[in-house]
C-alpha cells in the first residue's frame, strides 16, 4: 500500500483513494459499494480488506 495515496471510507459506502501532498489533494479513484462501510479499511498481508454492513471484501 502506498502511503501517498490514502484511503477514505465514508459511512454511506464510498471508498476514495486520494493523492496526498501539494496544495490540494486530488481524488484518484472512487468506488461506491452501495451500502454503509462499518469498519476502516485494513491491510491483511498483501490484501486490502473492507467491510460494508453485509459483506467482507478483499482486494
Amino acid at each position: 500500500m502506498n502511503c501517498r495515496r490514502p484511503l477514505l471510507a465514508s459511512l454511506p459506502g464510498k471508498l476514495t483513494v486520494v493523492k496526498a501532498g501539494g496544495l490540494k489533494p486530488a481524488i484518484r479513484q472512487q468506488g461506491d459499494f452501495g451500502e454503509r462501510i462499518v469498519a476502516n479499511p485494513a491491510l491483511v498481508g498483501d490484501r486490502l480488506s473492507l467491510r460494508p454492513s453485509t459483506r467482507l471484501w478483499a482486494f
